[in-house]
């Protein structure tokens, strides 16, 4: 009758479980997801497959149909009308009797941090839509198969101890034989490829299967059959968990134990493992045995913490992220208080022109820029110190226990130090400075969010005094930023509500004395304001990427205005039009054909357009800049290097460029006054431009002994304050009409 009675046990170490019976029958498969379309084609590809799917699209009826019905398998959306889907998947975990039941999330949304929330939720796997079937399908099968074998052994257990209450005498034998059968065990352990383990607690004695054994990479001798065998091998740092794991089970206060652990391999390392198990008790409910399972999650494991440092770092520096930084920025002011003479600082840096070396160079010398910037300032640092990417080519210091200002100011310029080394980018020296805001975190901040603002708000005041420097926030800041705010809204009305003008300035030949050309200056005619300076605006123009269009602009409306001078005024109108090109335009791929559709609607006679482009730009890709100049020098435009002696050092490469002009910088010119070295320094550059048969222009031209010095020097053109100050269309007609002499003969 025993014997009759125990071959009905369903006997989850079968060898042949895994491959018949069970294992290929169908599953039941719930969808939950608020798009039809996608419910529809999902359900018919498991039908396909001989499944039967339920679908609903709302957590709410979800939730119902999963407890109505136990599922194999869930399919749950993480965005639903209702409810998160993370939380209906913690809400179904915790339901004991859905706790076993497979939950595959489906999410829309890209990054590690969705990942991330998905396994800490209890979810047992992840894909993003849109995914590739023939994986969905593998992976559907897989967790099929891991419910059904968790199944059958909650319902082996289950039959188990119900017959160990019914009938304890004659299902002992039947016990005994069943879980202290090794043959079995290791059958199970070559289905399963988990290590079994059978624990007698009336003897205190473990059988260790083989599989469980090999796990560890010890052979069947070298493990015993005590408990210690299992806990010593266990990190120090999970022994306790995994214990308290096994007394709450076996003293009742969990249905089942589940723990997971880090175990010593032979060879020194740790594996993760998770073990599973369940108890027998006897008629007054104790605990008598304790078998379960161990199974190796280390890919796993890996897999979580690579997502967890996905998350809180950067891709591509591998820095921490903003949210990291954020962390350690308010822990550390947590640890500041009520701690004395305790301080520390934030500094925000942002790269200089780092969109110029990205558009010139490409995105692959920019992200390379990115990582070795992130290398150098960690080498500025103390161990302590953190150092992150916020984004873009933005970057964050927390420097702890700083004494004062001067500390963090003497950390700023140890970085403005080591950037005066150039970075090797596609084989060329870039030199870049950046701009840096800091702050110090006095006992006033509560939030970390508002020390990283107040450091964001000096270093964009960095920026607007010039670059290349610092600025220490103080709270007037705040104000300005609202304002810069404020203009930055109003900019990009302005050039919908046609608020923008062009200023012309003359351009003044030196041997005639006459007008040669006028340069195009952008004005803004602020409704409220009037007109606001070009330092104010074009700054904002750059960042804001406004530049471009407001470039081409004043490009086409320059050209549009010397055709019209040109047929009024045939005799005595300014030959050319000279317009500055930013390097974000300069290095826009279509701007050559843009330039030649300008010249082609506005007709103006051949060499009536004159571009310049700041030496800066030029230098930042060499060849690219060649090649846009040559196509641009093919339609005959006149082409000028602005600001020349002021940026890179472009002496190896000026003999290459396509270039008719050099401009003098007026910091040059308005110098001459002041002794020998700047005098010295404008000749060099005339000698230059001789032996290369290039014009010269000099700006800033404001008092009559520099006009002097600059026709001793045969120098060809000059502009400035001593002939005009930049002035509407109307000024230029009433140069025009009287044919002014602006250099006496």
């Amino acid at each position: 009758m025993a014997g009759k009675e125990s071959k009905r046990i369903v006997d989850p170490f079968r060898s042949d479980i895994f491959s018949t019976g069970i294992f290929q029958r169908p599953g039941r498969i719930l969808i939950i997801d608020d798009d039809p379309d996608f419910n529809q084609t999902v359900a018919d590809t498991l039908e396909r497959e001989n499944h039967n799917v339920f679908k609903a699209t709302t957590g709410k009826s979800g939730l119902e149909m999963a407890l109505a019905d136990e599922p194999d398998l869930i399919l749950l959306d993480i965005k639903l009308p209702d409810m998160a889907g993370f939380d209906i998947c913690r809400e179904l975990k915790a339901h004991p009797e859905l706790r076993y039941v497979p939950i595959v999330l489906l999410t829309g949304i890209g990054g590690s941090d969705v990942h991330v929330q998905a396994i800490q939720s209890g979810a047992n796997d992840f894909l993003s839509k849109p995914f590739s079937w023939p994986v969905f399908k593998a992976r559907v099968s897989s967790l099929l198969k891991y419910r059904r074998a968790v199944a059958s052994l909650r319902r082996a257990r289950t039959e188990l101890e119900q017959r160990v209450k019914d009938r304890t005498g004659e299902l002992q034998s039947s016990n005994e034989r069943l879980l202290e059968s090794e043959e079995r065990y290791a059958l199970a352990a070559r289905a399963a490829n988990d290590g079994l383990w059978d624990w007698n607690l009336e003897t205190d004695k473990v059988y260790f299967s083989p599989r469980w054994k090999s796990m560890i990479g010890c052979a069947e001798k070298d493990v015993g059959d005590l408990p210690t065998e299992w806990f010593r091998r266990v990190h120090p740092e999970d022994r306790d968990s995994l214990e308290a794991a096994i007394d709450s089970h076996t003293n009742g206060a969990s249905d089942y134990l589940e723990c997971e652990y880090r175990i010593l391999y032979k060879d020194g390392t740790y594996r993760w493992m998770i073990t599973r198990g369940l108890a027998i008790r006897n008629g007054e409910n104790k605990a008598t045995r304790m078998a379960g399972s161990q199974s190796d999650i280390t890919v796993r494991k890996m897999a979580e913490l690579q997502l967890l440092h996905n998350a809180f770092h950067d891709e591509l520096t591998r820095l921490p992220n903003r949210a990291l930084f954020l962390d350690r920025l308010q822990q550390t002011m947590k640890r500041m208080e009520g701690v004395e003479h305790y301080n520390l600082a934030v500094l925000h840096l942002d790269i200089d022109r780092f969109k110029i070396v990205n558009d010139s160079l490409g995105h692959m010398a920019g992200n390379q820029l990115l990582i070795e910037m992130g290398r150098r300032l960690r080498k500025c640092l103390q161990p302590l110190d953190t150092v992150a990417r916020l984004g873009g080519d933005e970057f964050a210091i927390l420097v702890e226990n700083v004494n004062n200002l001067d500390d963090a100011n003497q950390v700023a310029g140890v970085i403005h130090d080591v950037l005066k080394e150039p970075f090797k980018l596609r084989e060329r020296d870039v030199f870049v400075t950046t701009s840096v805001g800091i702050v110090l975190g006095k006992k006033k901040y509560l939030k970390a969010e508002d020390l990283l603002r107040d450091s964001e708000t000096a270093m964009h005041r960095a920026k607007a005094q010039g670059k290349a420097r610092q600025e220490t926030f103080h709270s007037g800041m705040h104000a300005q930023v609202l304002t810069v705010l404020h203009l930055e809204n109003d900019l990009r009305r302005a050039s919908h509500a046609n608020e923008f003008l062009i200023y012309y300035q003359p351009i003044v030949c030196m041997k005639t004395g006459k007008l040669s050309a006028v340069e195009s200056l952008i004005r803004w005619k602020h409704p409220e304001r009037g007109i606001v300076s070009p330092g104010e605006f074009l700054p904002i123009a750059e960042e804001t990427e406004l530049i471009t269009p407001m470039s081409l602009w004043v490009l086409r409306e320059s050209c549009r205005q010397l055709k019209e001078w040109q047929d009024r005024f045939p005799k005595v109108a300014p030959f050319s039009v000279s317009v500055n090109l930013s390097g974000t335009t300069f290095t826009q791929p279509n701007l050559v054909a843009q330039v030649k559709d300008v010249l082609e609607q506005t007709r103006i006679p051949s060499g009536g357009l004159k571009i310049e482009i700041t030496e800066g730009v030029l230098m930042g890709n060499i060849q690219a800049a060649i090649t846009t100049l040559s196509q641009l020098k093919g339609m005959n435009v006149q082409l000028l290097v602005d600001d020349f002696g002021t940026g890179y050092s472009s002496l190896s490469y000026l003999h290459r460029l396509p270039i008719d002009v050099l401009k003098i910088d007026h910091s040059f010119v308005s110098n001459l006054d002041l002794g020998d070295k700047n005098l010295a320094i404008v000749k060099t550059i005339m000698a230059l431009a001789r032996n290369l048969e290039l014009k010269v222009v000099a700006e800033g031209v404001e008092t009559a002994h520099q006009l002097e010095v600059l026709r001793e020097m045969n120098c060809d053109y000059a502009q400035g304050y001593l002939f005009a100050r930049p002035g509407p269309a109307i000024e230029v007609e009433k140069w025009l009409t009287a044919d002014k002499q602006w250099i006496p003969a």
